[in-house]
């Protein structure tokens, strides 16, 4: 059941995988199976985390803490995964790295392939820390991993585009084909998330106007989408180049509508990023929720 359901997940059908995991979570409270609620947890937690509710994403992630010695720990990846990237987002990498510590997945992991989700998530919260070089092992990590299991889609966890924008100073001419090929695998894909990410990382590492172009391509994608805080992202973004550009209004408009989306997700550096850009395009923010 879990492999088959979790392909919605991969192939960001999250409303129905919603309904799904919603159903699968009655059964096991009706039949008293605690392994099968952590796993139904696990993938509850990362659909919630993709549709950008934050704290109910959080809330299923930590019931894998709560359980008697960690039980099932095939669901390890997912949880920690998806709890490391709640908490990046929400302003608090120090605390995903403790976690980390914690449940003893600070060093090397396991190679099952679900563990590039939690090699992802730690290679972005390392980058946010500052540790750079950690963080570029881990994605380079990630994709000799899909080497070896010959995945050639961008479903289970998109890295290239974490490890263009951490390279882009070093050696831009390599960040701008990591994020072309993974905008490449992600048109191929055809999934709107995955599309909107590869496009708002191809759109940050080519600072010309095929860039912006590329920007507006990914609001496009993601409007209207369930992936609110992937919009928001990509709103700030195009919001910031409009701004370099001149484009004043078309900014204002683009960051009002980001620091909504953000502040909606909770996620409080992106609503402080997105707010201060507002200010520097002439506009005051709203007053935050």
């Amino acid at each position: 059941f879990y492999l088959a359901a979790s392909n919605l997940f991969y192939c960001d059908e999250l409303e129905l995988a919603a309904s799904v995991f919603e159903d699968a979570a009655a059964d096991t409270r009706a039949r008293g199976s605690l392994r099968a609620s952590i796993m139904t947890a696990a993938w509850q937690a990362g659909i919630e985390y993709r549709m950008g509710r934050l704290g109910d994403a959080e809330s299923h992630a930590r019931l894998w803490f709560e359980t008697p010695e960690h039980q099932l720990p095939i669901a390890a990846p997912l949880m920690v995964g998806f709890l490391v990237e709640i908490l990046v987002d929400r302003g608090w990498p120090d605390e995903a790295a403790g976690v980390l510590k914690e449940v003893g997945l600070a060093g090397d992991l396991p190679t099952l392939i679900l563990f590039n989700i939690l090699l992802a998530a730690r290679g972005r919260m390392q980058l946010e820390l500052g540790d750079v070089d950690s963080g570029i092992e881990d994605l380079l990590e990630c994709g000799r991993r899909e080497a070896a299991w010959k995945i050639g889609t961008p479903g289970i966890a998109m890295w290239r585009h974490l490890l263009a924008l951490a390279v882009a100073d070093r050696d831009p001419e390599h960040a701008r084909r990591l994020a072309a090929e993974e905008l490449e695998r992600a048109r191929a894909f055809g999934a709107p998330r995955a599309l909107g990410v590869a496009l708002h990382g191809a759109g940050l590492v080519n600072q010309d106007d095929e860039g912006l172009d590329l920007l507006r391509e990914s609001v496009e994608t993601l409007e209207g989408s369930p992936f609110r805080l992937e919009h928001a992202r990509s709103l700030t973004d195009l919001g910031v180049r409009l701004r370099h550009a001149g484009l004043r209004n078309e900014a204002q408009e683009a960051l009002r509508m980001a620091v909504d989306h953000a502040s909606r997700c909770g996620a409080k550096p992106l609503v402080d990023r997105a707010s201060e850009e507002l200010r520097l395009a002439g506009a005051r923010p709203r007053r935050e929720r």
